[in-house]
């Protein structure tokens, strides 16, 4: 529930409460962990690409004044970040036909951006096995997340709704100290 604890509801009998009121009055047992949907996957998967196109290719760092000159600075950003996400897609293409370590995730447009710039902008280490290593141990580090984000959702999805009404006033009194 997204409203302040003292935010005056109308229940369906017409009688009006709190929010916290209305929690209260809901058992313990009929507390739920839902999903959200997968329009919410969807449109944070959209805002994740928007973030990194924008962080990987400089979109966010273009000082510009007048519209044209916006328009081009737009335009050469998206069309790196287009390279970048080509050259990754072959680079997987590759990968998958090739015998790839299983403990590490696809290669990713940060990590080829990475690579790219240790090719132009040396890092203190400049050979090319380090590079590789250190790429490799981010993808693996990369993988055994993605699996605990896994576990950790395939647990909210099958666990019975343990949390009770209770529970959440008392988290969401604490919650509004914060706000």
């Amino acid at each position: 529930m997204a409203v302040r604890a003292n935010y005056i509801v109308t229940t369906g009998s017409g009688r009006t409460v709190t929010a916290a009121g209305a929690v209260r009055m809901i058992p313990a047992h009929a507390w739920h962990r839902m999903r959200t949907g997968s329009g919410t996957v969807t449109r944070w998967r959209i805002e994740e690409d928007h973030q990194l196109a924008k962080q990987s290719t400089g979109l966010d760092a273009g000082q510009v004044i007048r519209w044209k000159s916006w328009h081009r600075w737009t335009a050469i950003c998206l069309l790196a970040y287009i390279y970048l996400a080509v050259a990754v897609a072959v680079q997987r293409r590759q990968d998958a036909g090739s015998d790839l370590d299983a403990g590490l995730i696809p290669i990713t447009v940060p990590e080829l951006l990475r690579l790219l710039r240790d090719t132009v902008i040396p890092p203190p280490r400049r050979d090319r096995p380090h590079r590789l290593h250190w790429s490799a141990w981010r993808r693996c580090h990369q993988h055994r997340a993605r699996q605990a984000h896994q576990r950790w959702n395939a647990y909210a999805e099958t666990t019975p709704g343990t949390f009770s009404s209770s529970d959440f006033a008392g988290q969401w009194s604490r919650a509004q100290k914060f706000r």
